[in-house]
């Protein structure tokens, strides 16, 4: 299925209109804050595509042309994709393991929200100041 939307948004020419207006949109971002919405929106996507590899397959296409264009190296964009798909496996409820194993565990998802709400915003914090290390050294290309 991700591959026949791959094909329908790259032959349809959506793929260009969709880097036209989000190239558009943050062209005048900072580095830093352009990997910040690279960062939020993988969180985002999480909520619909619980797959990583299939978020991944779908996303790609178009962060990485939009990294580019606006001055981020592949890495960091790689690396806040796997940050937000990272830490959404920890707090989303739409996570199929993440559930699996509260339930195993006989813990209410209510329950872990209250343990861990701390924990998440710390892991926040410390992943937006990895990627601002990353676009401050500019981490890549390899």
């Amino acid at each position: 299925m991700a591959a026949s939307i791959k094909f329908i948004v790259v032959h349809g020419g959506i793929m260009d209109t969709i880097l036209y207006n989000a190239s558009a949109a943050i062209s005048h971002a900072n580095p830093f804050f352009a990997a910040i919405i690279v960062y939020g929106l993988a969180l985002v996507i999480e909520l619909f595509v619980a797959s990583g590899s299939a978020k991944a397959f779908l996303m790609m296409p178009i962060l990485l042309p939009l990294s580019d264009l606006v001055g981020i190296t592949r890495q960091v964009t790689v690396t806040a994709y796997c940050f937000g798909d990272g830490f959404s496996n920890l707090a989303y409820p739409t996570n199929p393991v993440l559930l699996i194993c509260l339930g195993l565990a006989m813990v209410s998802y209510p329950k872990w929200l209250k343990w861990t709400a701390a924990l998440w915003f710390w892991v926040l914090l410390v992943t937006i100041a990895f990627l601002g290390i990353g676009v401050l050294v500019h981490y890549g290309p390899f």
